[in-house]
């Protein structure tokens, strides 16, 4: 992280992504930082809250979603979720 600037919260679905997996993921992309913060979200809603050196881009959450989140089961492909 640069001297100076502040970390940037954001936020991410938990829907079939573990929290160890997420870190992995930020880790691999930002080495450098060491504490992501990540917590759910206080709303009730179901995210995942973190800190990064700056927010993820469209593409960084693009392949969260098709990497590292758990695969979807037999109903999921089929279009039931």
């Amino acid at each position: 992280m640069v001297q100076g600037s502040s970390p940037v919260r954001d936020s991410i679905s938990t829907y079939r992504l573990r929290k160890d997996l997420l870190q992995d993921y930020l880790k691999s992309e930002f080495p450098k930082h060491k504490d992501f913060k990540i917590s759910l979200s206080e709303d009730g809603k179901e995210f995942w809250v973190f800190e990064t050196p700056k927010a993820l881009t469209k593409k960084q959450k693009d392949h969260i979603d098709e990497h590292v989140r758990l695969p979807s089961s037999s109903n999921d492909e089929d279009g039931f979720l």
